[in-house]
């Protein structure tokens, strides 16, 4: 008897602990953000590529695809070192999103003269030899291929930026007007101007980290990548140059590095640009001429001046400048026909003197350009005015009076209000004003003739300005909503795809503002004209809540009948945040049921799974959702939560019992055997 007294009571401590271990809750940490790269490249004739660095050169065990000459027509892009090559033919670039979706091989691929299977605007997808995966469009077809890659570096094979999901912060605001403002590429640093000075600031601050007084309005400015360099356009006619623009702090008395030249007007916003690394400025804003200055971050004192000149017969409205400083892009009015042109600067950088662009358009132009943007290789330009949008391709090999690619619908836009490009001149987008709405167009490479948008967004609402970044993934406008009683502006921000990322009222805020973005879009600075400087967060969030220490009351090996059983749960999320927990449960006869869970205080949620009939097998998970829609079960999580209801007096009490009974039972029999003694056989 004492050996099955100890049985048990060793059975039940390990079936306590077996029950504890299944109360533990589990924790599993987030996944890395997936890290999409965009490339724009030039693949020479008999040179390899190396998908995971971009780098192009010869053949050697690092690179994946070659881009073999047989013969002077007999051409094969061929896949090296284990990497593999799959051929889509000519379709929408953004509608690829999951490489392993497709058939790739070890094949080479026919790009030869006569029987070429990659002209402009094929899709090819690749999976590299470290096993990493990419989507690669041939934008222009020759002994050289022109491409761009989007290249997934953590083994994922989603290669599409709308596939991300965003959600946005205001990080500051200050209470100050703006004419203009810049954003570095880095999204280190933002710098405005007024009619004060100059104010720089680090991104993550509302109060400027330097700042530099004048006499006269600053109506432009522009910052290098790194934010070492800015230089701002006055209403007086000059440029301020600043260098060693992040090491400086507090008021700047004697700060400007060199001053210009007077330039014979105001130069203002939109018409002041600069290089990425700072060394070459252009600024068109003072009427007839164009000026261009080289070797800038070696420049000091006054006066200094420009390296070549454009004198225009025509007003130059908006200017631009290419990241590397070689192309230069100009628009305004033509005084001849009254309509507008755009000039064409192309290796501006290499120039000196009293110059003529390599091309003007003005013929088919009916009325002056307002805005315009060159992409990063000179490859592509736009340009708009009042009623239509014009896309000029291969720009570089323009000459004479050339007419546009392709240009928005006829009459389908009116009041076109401002442009902007991605860096390879994919994708274009466009607001307009007044009561109208944003305007996509994707794949803008491969376009010819009229073409109509990808997508139309935010009918009935102004666009003041609009950015987007350079893989063409996040778009950010200043807009004020008309149908909104009460017409307060508003930043909104939107993914490629059209899809909106977030939204923010600025009350007070004057209707005239600068929008700037950095390169990858994560820093979005606006300015109003009479108000306030914003600065917001885009932050990508792929990341799906936490769920821990998942419990229930009563405990599993004790729910009877009669309990409900309350389930809880510890959920949190570091990036948006959770919007609601949900308990999921099924008693076995395939359906399951969903309950909302509440959050008690904290990151604390409880959920309550009803009474069920004994000997009921009950299974649950805790499902979780933060606020941009990312979601995550303990199921998915690998964990299984499971109870099993007992009648009112468990099965392993049952036997312990009935043995005590029996004994008690037995006792009282045999001592009553002896209060009676032995029996008279009388």
């Amino acid at each position: 008897m004492i050996k099955s007294k100890k049985a048990f009571l060793f059975g039940f401590l390990i079936l306590s602990l077996l029950s504890t271990i299944l109360l533990i809750g589990f924790t599993k940490s987030a996944e890395a953000s997936p890290g999409l790269i965009t490339m724009s490249l030039t693949i020479g004739g008999t040179q390899a590529l190396d998908v995971d660095t971009g780098q192009v050169g010869s053949s050697s065990p690092d690179t994946d695809l070659w881009w073999e000459q047989v013969t002077s027509t007999e051409r094969f892009l061929v896949p090296e070192n284990g990497a593999e090559l799959g051929n889509l033919g000519i379709v929408d670039f953004d509608s690829v999103v999951d490489c392993s979706a497709y058939m790739l091989s070890t094949d080479p691929i026919n790009g030869s003269v006569d029987n070429n299977t990659i002209p402009e605007g094929t899709v090819l997808v690749v999976r590299t030899n470290i096993g990493n995966y990419a989507k690669m469009r041939i934008d222009s077809y020759g002994y050289d291929l022109h491409v761009t890659i989007v290249y997934q570096d953590d083994g994922s094979p989603i290669v599409n930026w709308a596939a991300r999901v965003y959600r946005v912060e205001m990080l500051w605001n200050n209470s100050m007007s703006v004419n203009d403002v810049a954003v570095s590429k880095d999204g280190n640093y933002v710098v405005a101007v007024n009619g004060t000075g100059i104010y720089y600031f680090a991104s993550n601050s509302s109060n400027p980290k330097w700042w530099y007084l004048l006499d006269t309005s600053l109506m432009s400015v522009a910052v290098s990548a790194d934010g070492e360099y800015v230089v701002a356009g006055s209403d007086s006619g000059y440029l301020c140059y600043f260098n060693a623009s992040s090491a400086r702090t507090g008021q700047q008395l004697d700060g400007v590095t060199w001053l210009s030249t007077y330039l014979f007007g105001p130069v203002e916003r939109g018409t002041l640009d600069m290089s990425d690394d700072g060394e070459y400025v252009v600024t068109a804003g003072t009427g007839y001429n164009i000026y261009y200055f080289a070797g800038c971050r070696g420049r000091s004192g006054l006066n200094e001046l420009s390296d070549w000149t454009y004198a225009a017969s025509d007003y130059v409205y908006t200017v631009h400048i290419s990241s590397d400083g070689r192309y230069v892009v100009a628009g305004g009015i033509d005084y001849l026909t009254s309509g507008g042109c755009v000039v064409f600067f192309k290796d501006a950088n290499t120039t000196i003197g009293w110059t003529s662009p390599d091309w003007y358009a003005s013929s088919s132009l009916t009325y002056p350009i307002t805005d315009v943007v060159v992409s990063d290789d000179g490859y592509a330009i736009v340009a708009i005015n009042n009623n239509k949008l014009y896309y000029w391709a291969n720009a570089t090999n323009l000459s004479g009076d050339p007419n546009a690619t392709w240009t928005s619908t006829e009459g389908s836009l009116l009041n076109l209000w401002s442009v902007d490009m991605s860096a390879d001149g994919s994708d274009v987008v466009a607001g307009t004003l007044p009561f109208t709405s944003l305007h996509l167009w994707a794949e803008a490479r491969g376009r010819q003739g009229n073409q109509t948008e990808t997508w139309v967004k935010s009918e009935n609402v102004n666009m003041y300005d609009v950015g987007i970044t350079d893989d063409g993934g996040i778009i950010a406008t200043f807009a004020q909503d008309w149908e909104n009683a009460t017409y307060y502006p508003k930043a909104c921000f939107f993914k490629s795809d059209g899809s909106m990322i977030g939204e923010f009222d600025l009350p007070g805020a004057i209707p005239y503002f600068a929008v700037s973005i950095s390169g990858d879009g994560h820093i979005v600075a606006m300015g109003s004209g009479g108000s306030s400087l914003y600065v917001f967060e885009v932050l990508e969030d792929s990341s799906p809540p936490v769920i821990e220490d998942v419990y229930q009351e009563p405990a599993n090996d004790t729910v009877t009948a009669d309990d409900k059983v309350m389930v809880y749960a510890n959920v949190t999320d570091e990036e948006s945040g959770v919007k609601q927990a949900s308990l999921n449960y099924t008693n076995g006869n395939g359906t399951w049921i969903t309950v909302k869970m509440t959050n008690l205080e904290g990151n604390k949620w409880n959920g309550t799974i009803p009474a069920f009939l004994y000997d009921t097998y009950v299974n649950y998970t805790v499902v979780a959702e933060d606020q941009v829609g990312n979601t995550i079960t303990t199921e998915e999580m690998g964990y299984t939560y499971q109870y099993h209801v007992i009648p009112e007096f468990p099965s392993f009490l049952i036997l312990p019992i009935f043995i005590i009974i029996t004994l008690f039972t037995a006792t009282i029999l045999q001592k009553n055997k002896r209060k009676t003694g032995p029996t008279s056989k009388c």
